[in-house]
């Protein structure tokens, strides 16, 4: 064999063993975010389930809770899976989705934002302020920055949620002592 037809060879199998990893690399990363937010979707549910609303905030004692999610939906069809399982202290719940802040988006219990676009966590923060809305957002320093809630990667890729007290007690909400053992406290703002 020539050695020009060696090297040509070799390259070839380098290519090969270059496509096949990086095609085995894909689906293991589509896993992970699968995994990622299979978890924040129930976090979700259980933020539905151990925050307490201002009795104003339901039309009646039947009026079900509302997620929405901002700008991109990274859960796919989980929300709407543990919506048609589910219910959150009594309450069926409704998944809606927008493109950024709408009024529409002030008839929502909790708003999860999606971490593609962090200063659409910060217009919705501010848009929701004074309203008894849980805005879960997913940006390093979320809840130092202002959100009631952040889902937080820590290295070891557990998720970590911080809940920001004092924007959660200035929107009228209460969070159960269970979940406050198990978040990441941040006070301010």
């Amino acid at each position: 064999m020539d050695p020009k037809q060696k090297i040509t060879g070799l390259r070839a199998g380098i290519a090969t063993i270059l496509a096949a990893a990086m095609l085995l690399a894909f689906p293991a990363s589509s896993y992970a975010q699968n995994r990622e937010y299979s978890i924040k979707a129930a976090y979700l549910y259980n933020l539905a389930r151990y925050v307490t609303w201002p009795a104003g905030a339901f039309q009646n004692k039947t009026s079900p809770v509302v997620i929405g999610v901002v700008g991109e939906n990274p859960f796919g069809n989980k929300l709407d899976k543990i919506a048609a399982k589910r219910k959150a202290n009594g309450r069926s719940i409704i998944i809606q989705q927008f493109q950024r802040w709408a009024p529409a988006c002030a008839d929502c219990h909790i708003l999860f934002v999606s971490k593609n676009d962090p200063a659409m966590t910060q217009a919705v923060v501010r848009a929701s302020a004074g309203r008894p809305i849980l805005v879960v957002g997913e940006v390093p320093g979320g809840a130092k920055q202002g959100a009631p809630v952040n889902f937080q990667m820590r290295p070891n890729t557990s998720i970590a949620i911080e809940i920001n007290i004092g924007v959660v007690m200035r929107r009228q909400l209460q969070v159960n002592a269970k979940l406050l053992n198990l978040a990441d406290i941040i006070k301010g703002n």
